[in-house]
């Protein structure tokens, strides 16, 4: 094989991988192979070549994976690959070989602040996978490297019912606590609206004044934020905490980033598109634009949200609960089935069964099938069942899942969200769609009278997730 850049084309560099990996299966020692040390420089300068096609990049480094000796050589080469100007291809190869090379956590959060909010959860996945490189994270945000804002919600709450005792504890210390002050201007707030009307009219002026950049409802606004008319949890809890307190859980894709480019323009919004050479950023106004990963100078996540804090002093109590009426009013209904009626749950006998018969049903898939009385077909990123509910006293309450999944399907996650409570949960099968089984899978603290549950699938979906009969809520002895 030459080594001449010009003459490395991408099928030679991939034919020499899966040549090289089947020579490893045999033992067959690199030096018998007729590799040199200026094949290996070669290939480093295409890695690195940035105006390179990003086929050629990836080709190149799978086979300098392959066959550097150098531990320590081939880990610089692939740290240097995780950094914003790397193509998605080219970085998602680098993570996977770098994680399984370097036991370390460190080399996998070097670009942390750069990482999009993909990357961020590429890069926490891995590191999840592996409790000391867990450790390791927990030790970066001790240290100011990674904040806890920067976390999103289901990795929190993986943290924090981990197996290991250390790291739950870790994870309650960091993730438990919360803007105090905020979440009481939401309380206090809360209670002066409460006994106000809202009027619907009026808070669709406000909307178009105030929102209306980021969110669309009806035919106003702009769709680059989170779609309120598919909010599941529309309560005047949820919607002014998310008015008041808008950092206290960020989704990641709606984090802010400062992106400083080579030709010194300062830029700062959220990633609206990743692409495999390119990024999009939307600012504050709404103004979108398209950077070049080969222009970016850098790129650093801020752990925040785009939507700013401060709107208690723009709104007066009667027109949050306007804006407030404005949102419920254009609120998506929910699919209609025979034998599906919502209602209101409440509780009976110190207990709480939401099932698929008195749920909400909403997104593209999700469907109530009759045979078993069942929410099925369960493989959208917006399917989701809501259920209104309301206990007589504020407690703690144990929760058990019915559920069927066969055998054959793949393994994905749910999350079950009452108020600030979230319990995430693995789908295991219970060996055919006919065959349903209930588990524990957690506990939450409630308070007293109506509240929203919501459940929905973890994002990425892989295949169906989960036939649902039911979710049962049990007070504890309190």
């Amino acid at each position: 094989l030459t080594a001449k850049i010009d003459k490395l084309e991408t099928w030679r560099l991939t034919a020499l991988s899966a040549l090289v990996e089947n020579a490893q299966k045999r033992n067959l020692p690199r030096s018998e192979l007729g590799l040199d040390d200026e094949l290996l420089y070669s290939l480093n300068r295409i890695v690195e070549n940035n105006k390179a096609g990003t086929g050629d990049r990836v080709a190149a480094l799978r086979l300098l994976a392959n066959i550097t000796d150098d531990g320590k050589q081939i880990r610089e080469i692939l740290h240097q690959q995780l950094g914003a100007l790397s193509p998605t291809p080219l970085f998602d190869l680098a993570l996977d070989e770098l994680n399984k090379r370097d036991p370390a956590t460190e080399p996998l959060l070097t670009h942390w602040k750069s990482y999009s909010p993909n990357r961020k959860n590429r890069v926490l996945q891995h590191i999840l996978n592996d409790e000391k490189k867990t450790l390791g994270l927990l030790f970066a945000i001790d240290n100011k490297l990674v904040l806890p804002g920067e976390i999103g919600a289901a990795f929190r709450q993986l943290l924090k019912q981990h197996s290991n005792k250390a790291i739950r504890e870790q994870a309650a210390a960091h993730f438990g606590l919360q803007n105090i002050q905020r979440d009481q201007l939401v309380t206090d707030r809360l209670a002066k609206m409460s006994p106000l009307k809202g009027d619907g009219a009026a808070g669709e002026l406000l909307f178009a004044t105030h929102c209306a950049t980021c969110h669309k409802l009806g035919n106003t606004g702009n769709a680059t934020g989170p779609d309120l008319a598919a909010i599941a949890d529309k309560s005047p809890r949820a919607l002014l905490a998310a008015i008041l307190n808008p950092n206290q859980a960020v989704e990641d894709r709606f984090s802010v980033y400062a992106l400083a480019t080579k030709d010194g323009s300062q830029l700062a919004g959220m990633i609206t598109n990743e692409g495999a050479n390119s990024v999009t950023l939307m600012d504050l106004n709404g103004q979108q634009r398209q950077v070049l990963r080969a222009n970016i100078q850098s790129l650093t996540g801020l752990g925040r949200s785009l939507m700013p804090e401060g709107f208690e002093q723009v709104f007066n109590d009667q027109q949050l609960a306007n804006l407030i009426a404005h949102i419920n009013a254009s609120a998506h209904p929910p699919k209609s089935f025979p034998g599906n009626k919502p209602k209101l749950v409440s509780e009976e006998n110190d207990s709480l069964t939401l099932t698929a018969s008195n749920t909400e049903i909403y997104g593209d898939s999700l469907m109530f099938e009759e045979k078993h009385r069942n929410l099925g077909f369960w493989r959208a990123p917006n399917d989701r069942a809501a259920w209104s509910i309301k206990t007589k006293r504020a407690g703690v309450y144990d929760v058990h899942l019915n559920w069927a999944l066969d055998g054959k399907a793949k393994a994905n996650r749910i999350q079950l969200r009452i108020g600030q409570n979230k319990i995430v949960h693995a789908v295991d099968s219970t060996g055919t769609w006919d065959q349903y089984r209930s588990i524990h899978i957690g506990t939450v603290e409630l308070d007293e009278g109506e509240q929203r549950a919501i459940m929905q699938a973890i994002t990425p979906i892989s295949g169906f997730v989960i036939d649902l009969k039911s979710v049962k809520l049990t007070r504890k002895n309190n």
